[in-house]
């Protein structure tokens, strides 16, 4: 490569790294959490995860959890209905201010290599 398309290049991956960096300086509120939808039929005793809010159906009941990370364990907690949405919101939040950070820190390594 020569040097004109050296420079070209890093100034486009400063150029994404200024918006990224503009985007997570204010994130607002954030869970660092992930949010699930769990199901259990009538008369099991273990849950299952799914994809989706599927609603109940064939007998199933679906409820909210949030999984985090404490001391190096993972945990679970149980959501209510009346704050599904917003606590999902906030999560969600959360993953696209991360994969953010992530892609900064990609275009950091990249301009190095260059």
């Amino acid at each position: 490569m020569d040097i004109a398309r050296w420079r070209h290049r890093i100034s486009r991956l400063r150029q994404e790294r200024g918006l990224l960096e503009q985007s997570c300086e204010n994130p607002g509120r954030l869970l660092p959490a992930s949010f699930i939808y769990r199901y259990r039929r009538a008369g099991e005793k273990a849950f299952k995860s799914i994809k989706g809010q599927e609603g109940e159906k064939e007998g199933r009941k679906v409820y909210g959890y949030i999984t985090y990370l404490k001391e190096g364990v993972t945990r679970h907690k149980y959501i209510r209905k009346k704050e599904m949405e917003k606590v999902s919101v906030l999560c969600a939040r959360y993953q696209k201010w991360w994969k953010r950070l992530a892609r900064i820190r990609e275009i950091n390594e990249e301009i190095l290599r260059i």
